[in-house]
């Protein structure tokens, strides 16, 4: 068509899909949900139909950002830990957001001790987690919604004293543990019954090919 620049509307995501000649998605000018992140704006051009495309350059403008963050809680054992991971992630948003007004949100995930008063008093956490972000982003952070994926820290030694299928396999296996020679023998069955389950055209293409691998690891 003889165009220097194509601007492509509608889709919300900015995109550079090529460059010489250029072809553009912008994105939209503000963020407007929890599924529009990260910064948005405008594409600058600078050219003329003599030259072409002298320049391309993207300016945020969105006066307020949308954006998720990842806590991994397994390391964390106190909830002054988790305040300090919670705060740290928040202060990082906060300086790459440039001071702009901040939508948050928190996912939290992993083993840890504190489960119980996690999921226990959902309400109650979040009113801290809001105190947290407010704090350290000086008000400028607001917590759209937390997302708790937490489990209980597994007491091994405890499950494997249960007399359910569980409890009874964990047995098991501590037992395979102490004794290699048990171990060695039911790995060989494993892997014969397993052989036996191959199809019997792969057997045979496995065996025509044993004599030549050899052949080559000898001239090696």
């Amino acid at each position: 068509k003889g165009y220097h620049y194509w601007a492509l509307g509608h889709v919300h995501n900015r995109e550079i899909v090529r460059k010489n000649l250029w072809i553009v998605f912008p994105g939209n000018t503000q963020g407007r949900h929890a599924r529009e992140l990260g910064e948005k704006g405008c594409m600058v051009v600078e050219g003329d139909a003599e030259e072409g495309i002298r320049s391309v350059e993207f300016v945020a403008t969105d006066v307020a950002r949308w954006q998720h963050l990842t806590i991994d809680a397994t390391e964390v054992a106190t909830m002054d830990d988790l305040q300090e991971a919670v705060q740290q992630a928040v202060r990082g948003a906060v300086l790459e957001s440039g001071d702009r007004l901040l939508a948050l949100r928190l996912s939290i995930g992993g083993r840890t001790s504190l489960h119980g008063k996690l999921a226990g008093s959902p309400e109650n956490f979040r009113a801290d987690v809001c105190a947290w972000m407010n704090e350290a982003s000086g008000g400028m952070a607001w917590l759209e919604k937390i997302k708790l994926s937490v489990s209980a820290p597994l007491d091994l030694a405890a499950l494997a004293k249960r007399d359910d299928p569980f409890g009874m396999l964990l047995k098991k296996l501590d037992e395979l543990a102490a004794d290699p020679e048990a171990l060695a023998k039911l790995a060989e069955s494993v892997l014969s019954e397993l052989e036996q389950k191959i199809p019997a055209e792969l057997r045979e293409r496995e065996s025509s090919l044993k004599p030549l691998s050899d052949e080559v690891r000898v001239e090696a």
